[in-house]
């Protein structure tokens, strides 16, 4: 961290309330002295809220870049890693996932703020023709 600057900071943004997209949403706090940012994730199973994810980011000084990790379960995939920049508004992810028979995928993730409780958000698959879109929506703060 340059001059006391927290690549963190803009999370910010994430913190407080839950982030809703289709049956799931995000709830977003900040770690012990700002050093990371937890995120859980959650699924709602007959209305009632299931955990399906534990994870967060976090700044690595040896490699001067923010990582993140997320565990899952029911998801098919039981690791994220992540390493990620800020784009101005836009959260930008390389992304390997990991099946439990250690199948690899590579992606790109992106979260491009588009108000203050809205961001949309996509998956790229990265594919031998390049990136391919595979998911998106647009989470909203509630």
């Amino acid at each position: 961290m340059e001059d006391g600057a927290n690549p963190l900071e803009p999370f910010g943004r994430l913190v407080g309330g839950e982030w809703h997209l289709e049956g799931s949403y995000h709830v977003f706090s900040w770690g012990f002295g700002r050093h990371s940012i937890s995120a859980l994730t959650y699924r709602t199973v007959d209305g009632e809220p299931e955990l399906v994810g534990d994870g967060g980011w976090f700044w690595h000084p040896g490699e001067q870049a923010i990582r993140g990790f997320l565990f899952a379960e029911g998801m098919g995939i039981d690791l994220f890693e992540y390493r990620s920049r800020w784009e101005g508004d836009v959260f930008v992810s390389d992304l390997v996932t990991y099946g439990s028979e250690g199948s690899e995928g590579h992606y790109e993730e992106r979260w491009e703020f588009t108000g203050p409780d809205t961001y949309q958000w996509s998956l790229w698959a990265r594919t031998d023709g390049g990136l391919e879109k595979a998911m998106g929506g647009v989470f909203e703060r509630k």
